[in-house]
């Protein structure tokens, strides 16, 4: 009875220390990742600290503002007359949509025959360093989308320094344009806003891609849109390929632009997003009916994050 009643209590002990080590084993065998399995949780840079997944059914006004001419005017750079009508989200999506009035409206010193919308983060985030990322579809397909121009942008009042993440502009334009833009997306920095407006940077996302090429296809789908700025470089990224990277002193190959760091670009940045008709570059006098500029026309976007500079 004493042997068989050791066995027993042998055998009890045995089991809960496999109990215990497989709980250990199983907790420390849980990949690292795991916590953080989330596709925004980036290398270097971790989770977003601000992101938008418009996962609801409205735009979320703690996160944006919706500008509407009775609020905001409208811009002094196009055609279109701001409505938050024109704004919206649905899918999962946010949903900039630039339709044509049934009668134009006189604004800002010109007649405006189209509705379309715009929103911002001036009164809820603005950061100096960080990573911008958005994924969207542009609306300028070939063709059919003479005049449009959807942007994603920064700017940081009070200073007068502008990043514009993404631009692209609808197709056929009314002047030439050297090289062809159709279907293509541009990163410009704007060293000031007004005069004199000091220096500029551009690059064409799709050409700094080897394996893209003429006739680019980048409104028939979603892309994604990338900077990294921080105190030592400036980085641009198109569906995650680096197309643009910038120093203070052109260090290692990079472009030099010291302006970038200069006292224009020393402030903190918000976030606008808006889809406009007609520019002052390209397509300047858009006339409404054009069969070349079908309408409605949607700027769709996925997501728009922020990560924050890491520590150091």
């Amino acid at each position: 009875m004493v042997s068989c009643s050791d066995d027993s209590g042998a055998w009890h002990m045995k089991s809960a220390v496999i109990a215990v080590a497989a709980m250990l084993f199983a907790l420390l065998t849980v990949p690292a990742s795991a916590p953080h399995d989330d596709p925004a949780d980036v290398p270097g840079w971790g989770l977003p600290a601000w992101r938008d997944e418009f996962s609801g059914d409205s735009v979320d006004p703690e996160k944006w503002t919706v500008w509407d001419r009775s609020t905001h005017g409208n811009f002094s750079f196009d055609w279109g007359d701001l409505s938050e009508q024109a704004v919206s989200v649905q899918d999962g999506m946010l949903r900039i949509r630039l339709s044509q009035l049934d009668t134009p409206v006189y604004s800002g010193g010109r007649e405006r025959g189209w509705r379309t919308g715009a929103l911002d983060t001036q009164a809820t985030h603005n950061e100096r360093w960080g990573r911008w990322e958005i994924r969207a579809k542009i609306p300028t397909t070939a063709g059919d989308s003479s005049g449009v121009w959807p942007a994603f942008w920064l700017r940081n009042a009070p200073a007068l320094g502008e990043i514009d993440i993404l631009e692209s502009w609808g197709d056929p334009p009314q002047r030439p344009r050297s090289p062809d833009l159709t279907e293509t997306s541009t990163l410009t920095l704007h060293e000031r806003t007004v005069a004199p407006h000091g220096e500029r940077a551009a690059w064409t996302y799709e050409h700094g891609v080897a394996e893209l090429s003429a006739p680019y296809t980048t409104a028939s789908g979603f892309h994604t849109w990338t900077i990294e700025y921080t105190p030592a470089e400036f980085k641009a990224f198109f569906d995650g390929v680096l197309v643009a990277h910038a120093t203070p002193d052109g260090a290692d190959g990079t472009t030099a632009l010291p302006w970038v760091w200069g006292e224009t670009f020393d402030s903190p940045w918000y976030m606008r997003l808006n889809l406009a008709m007609g520019d002052p570059y390209w397509t300047p006098d858009p006339v409404p009916g054009n069969p070349h500029s079908v309408m409605p026309a949607d700027f769709l976007i996925d997501y728009v994050r922020y990560w924050a500079l890491p520590e150091p």
